[in-house]
């Protein structure tokens, strides 16, 4: 009797370890799924946002003195995530190390910009000088100074 309750004791002890080890396996390729299917839905890489811009003179109001440039800006998003909801704000002026500092500045709406993807943007901006930068800046002598920045970008299509 003692012989018999011994081997059904391993049978039930063998039976428990086969059912465990299948739980165990099943709980483990249950998680890697999990895990595979969750990769990169806990955080959204950075749109990098790079721009270049370049000027040109349209033209010359010397009654006004407002000089009106084109500015050509050429946006990419090197960034690991598309660029939703995209404002710049340009900033043209004269030279800033000069006196009777003038400026002016326009935005650009973009909208989406996808990872990778460039495009390039037109903006006219008018921009009113004193006497002073008038004739250099007209015949093109002195440089408008000019920069580009970033107002409003979402790496998150939710905002």
């Amino acid at each position: 009797m003692h012989l018999v309750n011994t081997k059904n004791q391993e049978c039930f002890q063998m039976k428990s370890m086969k059912r465990n080890r299948f739980f165990l396996y099943y709980y483990l390729i249950l998680i890697c799924i999990i895990l595979i299917l969750t990769t990169g839905c806990f955080s959204y890489g950075e749109p990098n946002i790079e721009m270049n811009a370049v000027t040109e003179l349209v033209s010359a109001d010397k009654t006004e003195q407002i000089i009106t440039y084109d500015s050509i800006i050429t946006i990419t998003n090197t960034g690991t995530n598309n660029a939703y909801d995209l404002s710049l704000l340009t900033l043209l002026s004269t030279p800033p190390d000069q006196p009777e500092y003038r400026m002016t500045t326009g935005n650009i709406d973009i909208g989406t910009l996808k990872k990778g993807e460039t495009t390039t943007k037109k903006i006219t901006l008018p921009l009113q000088v004193t006497n002073l930068h008038y004739q250099k800046m007209a015949s093109g002598e002195e440089l408008p100074n000019i920069e580009t920045k970033v107002l409003r970008v979402s790496s998150n299509i939710m905002g």
